[in-house]
């Protein structure tokens, strides 16, 4: 491998640099810098996949010598294909759609952005009807946040904050592994359903513990509040951390106050270790 590098340097220090090659480079910059949720990973990025596509134009041996490098292969990544703002007297939109890109399963790929345009097309049809005869104060806003981005997982999360009479927030992710370009639910990440009552008996604990200390309140099922959290959902909102643990998501009023909004549940990974398929993804 540091032969083949080795080379690989040797051939590009050759190449020679286009005219054009700069000006692009330029406006390429340039674009990025005014993109909003742009970061310096973002920009390093655009300039890795920049010279990655130059270098291979130019020099087929030093495409071969990059095939054998395994993050060059594919960059999946998630960018903003549209944003719509509107301001209608004391109304206000702000939706951004994600699209997911780089992955090479298109019925996945499709389905996802297929997925994302249309809840942002309903979102603006939901701000259209719901300004078309009032004059109150009402904002819908729509976006999305990317909690995991690694060489195995992209979890994304698109979010929902309406706000009228009181405000309410919304949020569901999706978790695709990006090495075999599959959408990962969360029955598929344990043997049985017995992940079920494990999670949910934590989420229960950690729940009455927060509200022994007071610094949390949440819907309990019980004799006066039937309607109450019992057990998670068999496919209950989830995504994957940084550091490869299961989080447990519920959207604002689900199982607590509008106080506390969105709530989340870290499950340790010694409470469902036995009920994995494998420590792939959960470790």
């Amino acid at each position: 491998m540091d032969r083949k590098l080795e080379k690989m340097k040797k051939d590009y220090l050759n190449i020679p640099i286009p005219n054009e090659l700069e000006k692009q480079t330029h406006k390429s910059i340039k674009r990025y810098r005014t993109l909003r949720s742009v970061s310096k990973n973002a920009i390093f990025l655009a300039a890795s996949i920049l010279l990655f596509i130059t270098t291979v134009n130019i020099s087929p041996a030093a495409a071969s010598t990059l095939s054998d490098i395994p993050f060059l292969n594919k960059v999946i990544k998630v960018v903003t294909i549209t944003e719509w703002k509107e301001t209608k007297e004391n109304n206000q939109l702000d939706i951004k759609t994600p699209e997911v890109t780089g992955l090479k399963n298109k019925t996945l790929s499709q389905t996802l952005n297929q997925q994302y345009v249309q809840e942002s097309k309903e979102l603006y049809s939901k701000f259209q009807q719901e300004t078309a005869n009032e004059n109150g104060n009402y904002s819908l806003e729509s976006g999305y946040i990317v909690k995991t981005d690694d060489d195995l997982l992209l979890s994304l999360g698109r979010y929902t904050v309406e706000t009228k009479a009181s405000a309410a927030e919304s949020i569901h992710y999706d978790t695709i592994d990006k090495q075999n370009e599959l959408l990962i639910t969360l029955p598929s990440l344990f043997k049985d359903d017995s992940y079920i009552d494990a999670i949910s008996s934590y989420i229960l604990h950690e729940m009455n513990k927060q509200m022994k200390a007071d610094t949390g309140s949440y819907f309990i099922k019980n004799d006066t509040d039937p309607e109450g959290f019992d057990k998670i959902d068999p496919h209950q909102n989830f995504y994957i951390n940084k550091q490869h643990k299961l989080v447990i998501c519920f959207n604002e009023y689900e199982v607590a106050p509008g106080y506390m909004g969105t709530v989340e549940f870290l499950v340790p990974s010694e409470v469902i270790k036995d009920y994995l398929v494998s420590d792939l993804y959960i470790r």
